[in-house]
């Protein structure tokens, strides 16, 4: 998953000598992450995961240096992150969750060999 501010994208790929059956398989799967939603005891959990990682980040100062690039480069407050994800409730991931793993807004991708190149 990528992220910037207004948009982000996710991939999904394998290697596979059927690729219309991981497609189908891959979007059935987001039909039924959509349908289902979060489940809040998990999200909470990930929710501190990703927080103690975050922090954890300023333990070496080159990770730190790197984060505030990164962040910088995308034009974002590193606080913000922070605040952001202390305010995330399991109601707002799942509203994102839905509205980012819209069929309408997926594309699918086949790299074939060339004929005869098998």
């Amino acid at each position: 998953h990528s992220s910037y501010e207004g948009f982000g994208y996710s991939t999904v790929g394998g290697d596979t000598d059927r690729p219309q059956a991981l497609a189908r398989t891959v979007m059935e799967g987001l039909k039924r992450a959509r349908r289902k939603g979060l489940n809040a005891e998990e999200f909470r959990r990930k929710k501190k995961k990703a927080i103690r990682g975050f922090l954890g980040t300023f333990d070496s100062p080159e990770s730190s240096a790197m984060l505030f690039a990164h962040f910088h480069m995308l034009g974002v407050n590193i606080f913000d992150y922070f605040r952001t994800m202390n305010r995330l409730s399991v109601d707002d991931a799942n509203e994102r969750l839905r509205s980012h793993l819209n069929p309408k807004n997926c594309v699918v991708s086949t790299v074939l060999p060339l004929k005869g190149k098998r």
